[in-house]
């Protein structure tokens, strides 16, 4: 396990970037943000880990077993603000997602995860989910919560890497991803498609994961 407040001196220094595309108005828009600010006056059961360049906290709401949000200390409002000379920024977040990811397998090989970020975020500061498969949680309660994690709007961490890669800056329809949180609810292990509705689909997907015992 990670130990807390350890230096991590090849965190880069990043300015303050604010994208004009933010969500506005939210009363939660920036609840991020005192974990970023302040990690040492939460508990550990709030924030799993930081250092001098990163914080880990565990999500207040998780929509798994594990979810755990992966952030820079420095202020950064989404992955639009994100360009080709952050693709170092990126890495360290990637890297730090892998060691969560290893110490939970550790104690379950059967844990499948996923890190990535959603593509058209809905609070403010860039935040990488390291969030287990198995979406078996009892805050995950409607369908944008689904579809947010099992569409393609949720961006694996190596698309945003080949995206900064390639193009430079990352830049989403905010429409048609939006539009995606309203699809069907389809299973993300099988064929199975359009459950009436969440219970439903949990019910399901507690099928899965009993077949896999």
């Amino acid at each position: 396990m990670m130990n807390s407040a350890r230096n991590f001196s090849s965190t880069p220094k990043i300015k303050t970037r604010s994208s004009s595309s933010t969500h506005k108005g939210s009363p939660w828009l920036n609840v991020l943000l005192p974990y970023c600010e302040q990690p040492e006056i939460f508990s550990n059961k709030v924030v799993y880990y930081y250092d001098d360049g990163i914080v880990i906290i565990w999500d207040k709401y998780p929509k798994a077993k594990i979810h755990l949000l992966v952030m820079p200390r420095q202020k950064i409002d989404s992955i639009e603000d994100l360009r080709k000379q952050d693709l170092n920024l990126i890495e360290i977040l990637k890297r730090k997602g892998q060691q969560i990811i290893d110490h939970f397998k550790e104690n379950d090989p059967n844990l499948v995860f996923r890190m990535g970020f959603h593509a058209i975020p809905s609070l403010r500061q860039l935040h990488m989910h390291v969030i287990s498969q198995d979406f078996i949680s009892s805050t995950l309660s409607t369908k944008k919560h689904w579809n947010s994690f099992t569409t393609s709007f949720f961006k694996d961490v190596e698309e945003i890497e080949m995206l900064l890669k390639e193009k430079g800056q990352i830049k989403f329809d905010k429409d048609y991803y939006e539009n995606l949180l309203k699809s069907p609810l389809n299973c993300h292990l099988c064929d199975a498609k359009e459950f009436k509705n969440i219970p439903t689909l949990k019910k399901h997907l507690e099928e899965h994961l009993n077949s896999d015992r």
